[in-house]
């Protein structure tokens, strides 16, 4: 019985030793290769990912300004080789970075395991805890990350990327659009060999003038308080280009924070949605009719104030006769009487192909995703009355 008792004592005081060599093994004289390792694999995703190209704003002197660059950002990451204590670990960094200490446990207490990202875009907070508390295991690195130093201006033309990061590409707005021309390339492996390196993604620059723009959203923003409106859009084209020089729309978000704004934020009224034009459309109406020989600019219309078609009656935005007026008048002082009889005079049938040529039923194939085509009725249909 006593031999056995030694025997047994001798076993686990041997597997003991093991246990410890083992331990000393991963923890000393591994530590520097473990280290080795997570930089290899950093440095490896590096150049197997390629920058991408930024996005810029211009002005009418041909001025570049960064709308969307890649600015590097703390990662607060983990070598769970090199942790004593997973559990103990955990409860100290949940603290710092406000996250679930169980599930950091299961992260740190990975073994074999030379690199574990805990936090991406850490506060300079964090940071500090973090080297200043000298957490065996844990560091802290520099990572590129995209920003949007114009904050929430352009925010619905420049859009975003997706918060992934092992897939950063572009979800919305020019971020989506362009998206493979601003990834560019990835590299590729042989084993854990680079036998292509990557290719960096190419810039995209805009016709957005930045201070056009900056003063539209101020502008309309001022606007949809004052009227008490739910929203609003303005955009400002260039005649003679068709350079859109603005695309403002209210209310807006802040792509370096998106997350923090509501889905219906993300739609894009100037492009993504159908509205009846009013009053606007009497130039279209005038164009239409003009080029068809229908009417001149001089054109007279006696106006009583009311108009009545197909059993319509037509009446001024002012409740007003304005008697004799001309078609440049009409365009003037905005008479719907007088729009109307433009119309009327041109006929349906050319007028629905005018609008057709003017592009109502068709895409512009603007540089941004998720257009919608105008609502343009058969002549044969029952539309409601526009008030």
């Amino acid at each position: 019985m006593g031999n056995r008792i030694t025997f047994l004592g001798l076993f686990f005081s041997v597997l003991y030793a093991l246990l410890i060599f083992k331990v000393y093994n991963l923890q000393i004289q591994k530590g520097d290769e473990y280290k080795a390792q997570a930089f290899s694999i950093h440095r490896l995703s590096e150049l197997m990912n390629p920058a991408r190209g930024s996005i810029y704003f211009t002005d009418k002197n041909g001025e570049m300004f960064p709308a969307a660059i890649n600015r590097n950002y703390p990662t607060i990451y983990a070598i769970p080789d090199e942790i004593d204590d997973p559990a103990r670990t955990a409860e100290i960094l949940s603290k710092i970075i406000q996250t679930d200490k169980g599930e950091l446990n299961k992260i740190l207490g990975k073994i074999p395991d030379p690199y574990e990202p805990i936090l991406k875009k850490a506060s300079d907070e964090q940071v500090n805890s973090i080297l200043d508390g000298k957490i065996k295991g844990i560091y802290v690195k520099q990572e590129p990350r995209r920003f949007y130093p114009l904050q929430d201006i352009g925010a619905h033309i420049i859009g975003f990327v997706s918060s992934d990061n092992d897939n950063p590409g572009g979800v919305y707005g020019t971020e989506l659009y362009y998206d493979k021309v601003l990834s560019g390339t990835s590299g590729k492996l042989n084993g854990d060999q680079i036998v292509k390196n990557s290719v960096g993604g190419k810039d995209i620059h805009l016709t957005i003038d930045r201070d056009i723009q900056a003063e539209s959203e101020r502008i309309l923003t001022k606007l949809v308080a004052d009227y008490k409106a739910e929203k609003g859009t303005v955009i400002v084209e260039e005649p003679k280009t068709g350079k859109i020089l603005a695309m403002a729309s209210v209310p807006g978000f802040n792509p370096n924070d998106y997350s923090k704004s509501g889905i219906e934020t993300f739609l894009n009224p100037a492009v993504q949605a159908v509205y009846e034009p009013g009053s606007i459309f009497k130039v279209i109406t005038m164009a239409a009719a003009i080029n068809a020989g229908a009417i001149t600019p001089e054109t007279t219309f006696v106006d009583t104030g009311a108009l009545v078609l197909d059993g319509k009656t037509i009446k001024n935005w002012d409740l007003k006769a304005h008697g004799k007026v001309t078609m440049t008048e009409v365009l003037e002082q905005s008479i719907n009487t007088g729009a109307a009889f433009a119309g009327k005079t041109l006929g349906n049938s050319q007028f629905y192909n005018y609008l057709v040529k003017f592009g109502f039923k068709s895409k512009t194939d603007i540089d941004l995703p998720g257009e919608v085509i105008g609502s343009l009725k058969p002549l044969e249909a029952n539309v409601r009355p526009i008030n």
